[in-house]
């Protein structure tokens, strides 16, 4: 029976197990949209291109599979880029089916540029497809190479004609499977002496140990060993085990990481990138020998050199490693545990303590949420200050439960994602936390939410400004400029989106509000009043270690500025 090429590339994402695509329909992908409806995979229809890739990369980190997208060809392709771009350096799989104009002798096509040169950057690879006959090996080979090593973006272009013409005989491909690096037994046997002779081990474990969870908890366990994490890395070990200290071990982090980290003479970094976001600038010191184990080469011995480096999988490594300490004592140390026992305590009365009558205390919020919450959570949050009092006051449970655009740090990623994370996973309460400026951007995605049924809660921190960047502005320059956007009528747009709406001022209000996201039940949207009067750790320690940096004449031009304008203004 012959098929047409747009039927060939629905059988193939069935194959690779694909439910979701995200994208909006075009004149150029209308064969494929036809194709779809009589499959059983749902096309979700967007508001922007931009977020459909955001949905897929939210689909991907809290599902563990690959977020699928078809752009048109141009501007569909273009508005994609920047969540290519946050998916490329966040590590998320993406395949993107993006069509493109005929070549047909002719100039000046609409839509007609050269995409894939457009894409390159920001994406793992390319593929183009001329051929219908070849569709199934190339969406094979797509999945497989945005899966292996580091897991990341891929952009499949097929030209108009291949969606249309018919083969008899499609070529048979079976399903990609992810490919690792042999590790050696010799290097895994170096890391069991390192971490055996070792006064006090630590290990810092990132996104690439997501899926690990289990063995990071029965290593750290042999060797009592504080685990700390990067800010994609939150939920690898529940932050509630007794060995977990938090995000960081540095300056920008928990007070109780720095410590007990400035103790260990070997530190295990399992699937991180050393990154400038998850080490607060780099500020993160490491005082012992470094073991670093990830599945991609590139990612080893660049911003942090190692003792040891082994390019493996995660998963792989460790089983082996605990293979081969399964008949060896444990190193019980209750001295760390209670310690990090005490530090959790201290932190846990000064949050509590945080109560303002201007609004809710980010800290105390991010307290109260994960109090209120269960296991079968997942929280999302966009960039800025918020972003970062979740990382540290945040108790994540489980392994990708909290998803937060790390190294790129594009605006606007919140919603969508959540959105992409509640397709995936919909059993569990999804709850998005953004700034009142990343609402902004993606905020009418929530049409998306209602329109499929979806349950989501929106936490809008609103303080009237792009905050972090307003603070910083204050601090540096001794003034502000751009930073305070009209904020609309939160509850007239709730309304006209027919979504749920809580205004929170006090604490009564948060309590109402903590309990209609739990209740799991349609859209909802809490418009915070927020009280920024405090800037978060990682604000604090970033700023330090940023400062230190700089060359000695910045410094002092930038205190002259800053003085000549206070004697000027007053302040």
């Amino acid at each position: 029976m012959n098929i047409s090429g747009a039927q060939s590339i629905v059988k193939s994402l069935i194959k690779q197990g694909v439910e979701f695509t995200f994208g909006m329909p075009g004149m150029h992908s209308l064969e494929l949209v036809d194709a779809l409806i009589d499959s059983k995979i749902n096309n979700i229809l967007v508001t922007s291109e931009a977020c459909a890739a955001f949905m897929a990369d939210g689909y991907a980190r809290s599902t563990g599979k690959t977020g699928v997208c078809i752009a048109i060809p141009g501007p569909g392709v273009t508005n994609m880029v920047t969540g290519l771009a946050e998916a490329f350096l966040d590590s998320s799989p993406i395949v993107v089916l993006a069509m493109a104009t005929a070549k047909d002798g002719y100039a000046f096509h609409v839509h007609e540029i050269s995409q894939l040169d457009t894409v390159v950057p920001v994406v793992k690879g390319t593929f183009q497809v001329h051929d219908e006959t070849r569709i199934p090996e190339v969406i094979s080979q797509a999945f497989e190479l945005a899966n292996c090593e580091e897991p990341g973006p891929v952009v499949v272009e097929i030209l108009s004609p291949a969606l249309k013409n018919k083969s008899p005989r499609p070529r048979p491909v079976s399903a990609a499977s992810g490919t690792t690096l042999p590790e050696t037994k010799r290097h895994i046997l170096k890391i069991i002496d390192l971490l055996k002779s070792a006064k006090q081990c630590g290990f810092y474990v990132g996104k690439g140990a997501q899926s690990s969870s289990e063995k990071v908890r029965q290593l750290a366990e042999h060797f009592s060993a504080p685990v700390a994490t990067t800010i994609s890395g939150k939920g690898v070990i529940p932050e509630d085990h007794a060995l977990a200290v938090g995000f960081g071990f540095g300056p920008a982090g928990l007070k109780s990481a720095e410590d007990l980290f400035k103790e260990c003479d070997v530190v295990l970094a399992l699937g991180v990138k050393f990154s400038e976001m998850s080490t607060g600038s780099w500020s993160m010191p490491v005082s012992g020998s470094l073991i670093h184990i990830d599945r991609s080469p590139d990612n080893l011995n660049r911003n942090y050199k190692s003792s040891l480096a082994l390019c493996q999988d995660v998963e792989v490594a460790l089983s082996e490693i605990l293979l081969q300490l399964k008949d060896t004592p444990k190193k019980s140390n209750t001295g760390v545990v209670e310690k990090i026992q005490r530090y959790k305590q201290a932190h846990l009365k000064r949050v509590q303590k945080k109560l303002s009558a201007k609004g809710i205390h980010p800290a105390y919020f991010f307290y109260r949420l994960g109090q209120a919450l269960n296991q079968k959570a997942i929280v999302v949050t966009d960039c800025g200050s918020h972003q970062l009092w979740a990382a540290t006051d945040y108790c994540a449970l489980t392994p990708n439960s909290f998803l937060s655009p790390s190294d790129y740090q594009a605006m606007g990623f919140g919603i969508p994602a959540a959105i992409g994370a509640s397709f995936g996973c919909p059993e569990k309460c999804t709850v998005c936390v953004c700034g009142d400026g990343g609402f902004l951007v993606t905020g009418f995605e929530l049409l998306t939410a209602v329109r499929n049924n979806l349950n989501l809660a929106v936490v809008i921190f609103n303080d009237g400004a792009l905050g972090l960047i307003k603070s910083t502005q204050q601090i540096v320059y001794g003034r502000t400029n751009s930073v305070t956007p009209a904020n609309p009528d939160y509850k007239q747009l709730a309304a006209a989106f027919n979504v749920d709406y809580l205004k929170v001022s006090n604490l009564p209000q948060l309590e109402a509000g903590l309990e209609r996201i739990t209740q799991n039940n349609g859209v909802v949207v809490l418009d915070i009043q927020i009280d920024y009067q405090e800037w978060p750790s990682y604000m604090k320690g970033t700023t330090r270690a940023a400062w230190q940096r700089l060359p000695l004449l910045t410094k002092l031009n930038l205190i002259a500025t800053r003085a000549a304008r206070f004697a000027k203004n007053g302040k």
